[in-house]
């Protein structure tokens, strides 16, 4: 699936997988509030921690805005899903560690301090599976210490550095988004979101084409959340999971429209009229479409209209199931009156 390196240890064999954050099963993992054996004794003058209270061996836990658990090691820069509060976890969590910056430092020296993510997929007595990637938070972007292929995460190929910048940043956002709390996000990345959202608004306002990814109403509703967060001047994990979820979406639609490269799509209908020439229907298609009053080369061509260039726009989408649905509504009405038409003269005398 992807690339696999695989080298003896003094704890167990480590075998250790890129990954993506995207690839995270964050939301495919078993619905469990309990991980060990229970107890019903509370000790006399029980205090419990604090939130940010470390752990045995420089961890700390966190709880993201979802209410997902993630452990972050601060001298090492690690984040995991990983339960560290066992003892070996948290020996093979750091041995990972170490023979990752070992890989890594020859072309860049400064690698120790990259924020890695590290999670324990299987363990057995003699071996360990553990996914990785490295953040490079200033570029914005995962990166590995060994070569991978695009294909084994599922993406598609890229021809240019712009291109790949393209379709790593939104996972560098959804990274963000998962390990947001101990995360404060830079005032121009906020800033930036916002006027996006503006333009947004606007061009979604001025434009029947627009490709941004969410309508008017939409953009007013998130710039509502975002100015609000911006004119608190606090700063939570709230505030960055919030941003970076819309970052990544942002850049996903980015990426899929071409944004900053050679022939971005800059309309939804970008290219549209000469498919619609190439179209070219049959003598019996001709035929029947003629015979239904054009019905079928009008349905043809709107469905074409919302998925052309195989983007489809949610919102758009929705506009036409709702069309569809108050068509079939009149037609059943029309039916069933002339139904009872029918029966009613047929039965008079």
């Amino acid at each position: 699936m992807k690339s696999v390196f695989k080298k003896p240890g003094d704890i167990a064999d480590l075998v250790l997988k890129s990954t993506l954050p995207s690839a995270i099963p964050r939301y495919d993992r078993d619905v469990s509030n309990w991980v060990g054996p229970r107890t019903d004794l509370l000790a006399a003058n029980t205090r419990l921690p604090t939130k940010a209270e470390p752990i045995d061996g420089g961890w700390i836990a966190f709880t993201s805005p979802e209410g997902d658990c993630y452990y972050l090691h601060r001298e090492r820069h690690i984040v995991t899903h990983t339960n560290i509060r066992a003892q070996p976890a948290q020996q093979k969590l750091i041995s990972a560690h170490n023979r990752l910056v070992e890989l890594g430092r020859a072309k860049d020296p400064q690698i120790a301090d990259c924020e890695v993510y590290i999670h324990i997929l299987t363990e057995t007595p003699v071996s360990s599976q553990l996914e990785y990637y490295f953040i490079d938070v200033s570029a914005q972007h995962p990166f590995w210490v060994h070569g991978v292929r695009m294909q084994d995460f599922g993406l598609s190929g890229f021809e240019t550095t712009d291109h790949l910048k393209a379709t790593l940043v939104p996972e560098f956002w959804t990274h963000m988004e998962y390990f947001a709390v101990h995360h404060k996000l830079e005032k121009s990345w906020e800033k930036e979101l916002i006027a996006i959202f503006r333009h947004g608004c606007a061009d979604d306002m001025t434009s029947f084409g627009s490709t941004f990814p969410y309508g008017a109403k939409e953009c007013r509703e998130h710039l509502q959340t975002l100015e609000g967060f911006v004119a608190s001047d606090e700063h939570s994990g709230y505030r960055t999971a919030t941003f970076a979820r819309l970052w990544a979406s942002i850049t996903r639609v980015r990426q899929i429209n071409g944004y900053g490269l050679p022939g971005p799509r800059l309309d939804r209908n970008q290219g549209l009229a000469e498919f619609k020439k190439s179209q070219q229907p049959t003598v019996i298609l001709r035929i029947l479409d003629a015979l239904f009053l054009r019905l079928p080369r009008s349905k043809f061509d709107r469905i074409t209209e919302l998925w052309n260039g195989r983007v489809v726009f949610q919102r758009h989408w929705h506009i036409y199931f709702d069309e569809q649905r108050s068509e079939w509504l009149r037609l059943a009405v029309l039916s069933s009156a002339l139904f009872m038409f029918v029966t009613a003269t047929h039965h008079l005398p």
